[in-house]
């Protein structure tokens, strides 16, 4: 598998709070958006296309995987839950240095709550099998057409710039938009910048401001598909 570092994650956050709404998220929830982006853009071979009995087995095993991760977590015990806990804490600690030292009480106020992470880890599993049963399959055969097959560079850039757009609208509570000059074609925008910018700090080649629109028609043509 193949890591990012904290700089290129950090580099993005900060592209990310450029964007107006940005201030209504927390930091962690923009590093999870800048994990994803940077993920899509680590081209490997399992990002080549599959069949369709592939897809079905692989969305197979990971619901029969998160289920039975849910299983595993529903039955530690507490000694293996306490040990998870003072390594939580022991975290907390390094990340709290300079802040007044905690009591017993409010040590034993944290081992109460100490499900907490993985309550968070058990209902992420759950929306993962719930959302493996809402996919839409026909939807992901279109989407499959338009991949440009063995151009690395061309899947990487259409991977980011769905992702990118997904982010955005979330961020900015908007659909990606653009305005093109009537003579030169130049598309202009906080959307289309934002891409190009994305592009730059992810060394992706070629134009942002083709993506932008390629992006566009793709989508009014599923808009007219499902009408």
């Amino acid at each position: 598998m193949r890591h990012f570092s904290d700089k290129q994650v950090c580099a993005l956050v900060k592209l990310f709070c450029t964007l107006p709404g940005a201030q209504d998220l927390s930091t962690d929830e923009l590093r999870t958006h800048a994990c994803i982006l940077l993920r899509v853009r680590l081209v490997m071979p399992s990002d080549q296309d599959a069949t369709e009995d592939t897809t079905n087995l692989e969305l197979e095993k990971l619901v029969n995987l998160c289920e039975g991760l849910l299983q595993h977590i529903e039955s530690l015990h507490r000694p293996s839950v306490f040990a998870l806990w003072r390594e939580f804490m022991k975290r907390e600690d390094t990340r709290r240095s300079g802040t007044p030292r905690r009591t017993e009480q409010q040590k034993l106020d944290d081992f109460l709550r100490v499900e907490y992470p993985l309550y968070d880890l058990s209902q992420m599993l759950h929306d993962t099998i719930e959302d493996v049963g809402k996919i839409d399959r026909k939807a992901d055969r279109r989407e499959t057409s338009e991949r440009k097959r063995n151009d690395k560079n061309a899947t990487a850039a259409l991977n980011v710039t769905n992702v990118a757009a997904e982010i955005y609208t979330y961020i900015t509570r908007k659909k990606p938009g653009f305005t093109s000059d009537s003579i030169t074609g130049e598309v202009r925008g906080d959307w289309p910048k934002f891409l190009d910018c994305v592009f730059d700090q992810l060394w992706i080649k070629g134009s942002a401001s083709s993506r932008v629109k390629e992006y566009a028609r793709t989508r009014k043509s599923k808009k007219e598909a499902l009408a």
